[in-house]
């Protein structure tokens, strides 16, 4: 069975111009509808539905498919998702994925949805966390290149998805990364590697890394990357979609794999992409809560996976390090909820037997592992 089946379980359905592909049939049905309308009411269209059903085509072969995990955010998604539009590049698939929202997402979508027949809505009724989302995503895309969007920032300019895809062509790279500007701080995220130098193996990994080994590219929304690159990195960590809600760290993972699989990048000086972080939900905002600490765990787990040769331990043991802290931290609250005492009581065990740890990273652990089992501490 293929991955794709695999995650089109029965809580997902798919709609593209307000149409719901549940069989074959229906899909057939809806099609000599829409003629028969099209054939007798045409005439009764309104201008500004006209412009629109000239301006926009679905492609079989997109340029470029830009996805949108979603979970209540009716409020952002016509900003978002005109960003896209507005765009001078109009080979393009949009794929939003409504991950369980319990606001009118959906609603807003479908609205969005009849105007452009580029648009092609996943609609998961059981929230499943943006890990989900974007695999899904992923796996029912049809573009050359793949961008991921969170639904309450915005693309920049009109042009900047057709330089990229131009500029990836023309370097013929797997991936390419760009700034993301904070707001309303107006700050730039961090630069990986010299500007519009291409970087090969075995070289590309370390960009991703500080001198001491930390992760510091973590986004998956700051890059242009190859289809096959992220379909490649989904096989790695199929299981874990549906082990463990993610709403947490997962672009750390989605990162890290998009190094992996990668032969090549560059890193342009531009700023394509405007993130509003008095809208956003994710941990950098708040720290602290039960499901960041599995989400934690996880992602070490899936560092562990990852890095298997003897020269990657080094990024094991400098992500752990920031696990450890973030625990000791939170230790009331972990111990506070059984299910993620147990995680984290067993994964500081595991991996102060498994690995070749300081003295001081053995006794970072020995501690919380005495906190976690004493009642009063």
């Amino acid at each position: 069975m293929s991955e794709k089946k695999k995650l089109n379980k029965n809580n997902i359905e798919i709609y593209n111009n307000d149409i719901i592909y549940k069989n074959t049939k229906q899909k057939e049905k809806k099609k000599k509808l829409k003629i028969f309308l099209l054939i007798f009411f045409f005439p009764y269209f309104g201008f500004e539905n006209k412009i629109i059903l000239n301006s926009y085509k679905k492609s079989k072969n997109p340029k470029i498919t830009i996805f949108l995990p979603i979970y209540n955010k009716a409020n952002y998604l016509k900003r978002s998702i005109y960003s896209i539009q507005r765009q001078t590049l109009k080979d393009i698939e949009i794929i939003p994925v409504n991950d369980g929202s319990t606001d009118n997402s959906l609603e807003v979508l479908k609205e969005l949805g009849k105007k452009d027949p580029r648009i092609k809505i996943i609609n998961n009724k059981k929230n499943s966390g943006s890990l989900f989302s974007r695999a899904i995503a992923i796996l029912n895309s049809k573009g050359e290149y793949l961008m991921s969007l969170d639904p309450d920032d915005e693309y920049i300019g009109k042009n900047s998805l057709k330089n990229l895809y131009n500029y990836a062509k023309k370097l013929n790279v797997d991936f390419i990364s760009f700034f993301i500007l904070y707001l309303p701080d107006k700050i730039k995220s961090t630069q990986f590697s010299p500007f519009n130098i291409i970087i090969k193996r075995p070289q590309l990994l370390k960009c991703a890394f500080n001198k001491d080994n930390y992760l510091i590219d973590f986004y998956i929304t700051n890059k242009l990357i190859k289809r096959n690159i992220l379909e490649n990195a989904i096989k790695i960590f199929k299981k874990e979609i549906y082990l463990q809600k993610w709403n947490y760290f997962e672009d750390n993972i989605w990162s890290i794999l998009t190094y992996k699989y990668s032969n090549s990048s560059v890193f342009v000086n531009k700023i394509i992409y405007n993130y509003y972080s008095q809208n956003n939900d994710s941990v950098m905002y708040n720290r602290g809560n039960i499901l960041e600490m599995k989400n934690l765990i996880f992602r070490n787990k899936m560092f562990k996976k990852i890095f298997k040769d003897k020269n990657e331990e080094k990024y094991i043991l400098s992500g752990y390090s920031e696990l450890l802290e973030i625990f000791e931290k939170n230790i009331k609250l972990i111990k506070e909820n059984n299910e993620t005492k147990i995680l984290c009581f067993k994964d500081l065990k595991d991996f102060k037997k498994k690995y070749n740890i300081s003295k001081q990273m053995e006794e970072r652990i020995n501690d919380l592992i005495i906190k976690l089992t004493t009642t009063n501490a």
